[in-house]
């Protein structure tokens, strides 16, 4: 904590934080992913609003980095407004003789 109501990592380091399974969340009855959409919300505004004390808390020096699968077997598409925040990389599977060599 740096001052009232900003919060940052200790000794004017960085903060990376890595969430995996990123489009695990379900989808509701109107096609949201509310834990994305709070996400989103922290990455466009840079702070989350503590309901309970009904103050802002803004977040300095923190990067988020994400993964996930591709859709299917429970995993969902995420929205454009959400992946516009992200700079994505594509990885396919390796073939077998890739595994091989490598192992």
């Amino acid at each position: 904590k740096r001052t009232k109501g900003v919060y940052v990592p200790l000794g004017g380091k960085k903060l990376l934080t890595f969430m995996d399974d990123f489009n695990m969340p379900a989808k509701d009855t109107f096609g949201s992913q509310p834990p994305l959409e709070l996400i989103r919300h922290w990455i466009d505004y840079g702070f989350w609003y503590d309901r309970s004390k009904q103050i802002v808390k803004q977040i300095k020096g923190m990067f988020l980095l994400a993964s996930m699968g591709p859709p299917g077997g429970g995993r969902t598409h995420i929205s454009r407004r959400l992946q516009s925040r992200f700079n994505l990389i594509n990885m396919t599977f390796p073939q077998e003789s890739q595994i091989k060599r490598i192992f």
